[in-house]
């Protein structure tokens, strides 16, 4: 009995400490991108179809990268927002465990495939199957029409939002502009 006591305990610590070590594989994610290079490997782009603002947009994107430096990296099954005007930037990290940062080259690689894909500030999302991650660049406009209970970020992906900040969806200016053209 107390032979099988020991082995269950040694098993159990065993299978946690397993849980708490990051993979290896994914070292190019971290917050010094620029040492390894970026290259995110691309699952889908796909398009909403609406005009941003370029000057949001960037902002946006700039908030994001800074609350990285400031505060880390986002935790596994989290995401993080950052609005600037008529914009909101996010990025959803749907690993278990595995926090990922936030650094200014990955944010601006996945902006520019989503352009590439669907034309110079037009809004849009980037998932990476292998890196289980979110690049989400959308209009106030088309997040106010989304219902009160709706995931921010895929099914099962992420079940909490990090950095809460004030983010007022009924008074937002609706400036963005829906283009009929969508991917």
């Amino acid at each position: 009995m107390r032979l099988s006591l020991k082995l269950l305990l040694a098993t159990g610590i065993t299978l946690v400490s397993a849980l708490a070590i990051p993979p290896q594989e994914n070292q190019t994610d971290g917050l010094y991108p620029t040492e390894q290079g970026v290259n995110i490997p691309i699952t889908l782009v796909k398009c909403t179809g609406y005009n941003l603002d370029p000057f949001d947009v960037i902002n946006a994107r700039n908030k994001l990268a800074e609350w990285g430096v400031k505060h880390g990296k986002v935790p596994g099954k989290s995401m993080k927002k950052e609005r600037s005007g008529d914009v909101v930037w996010y990025v959803c990290n749907c690993k278990w465990i595995h926090k990922d940062g936030l650094a200014i080259e990955e944010l601006e690689e996945a902006e520019n495939q989503v352009f590439k894909r669907c034309g110079e500030y037009q809004s849009g999302y980037l998932w990476s199957h292998h890196w289980e991650k979110v690049y989400d660049i959308q209009p106030m406009d088309w997040v106010n029409k989304l219902p009160p209970t709706w995931n921010w970020c895929p099914r099962d992906c992420a079940f909490d939002e990090v950095g809460k900040g004030e983010f007022f969806t009924s008074n937002s200016t609706s400036n963005s502009t829906s283009n009929s053209t969508e991917s």
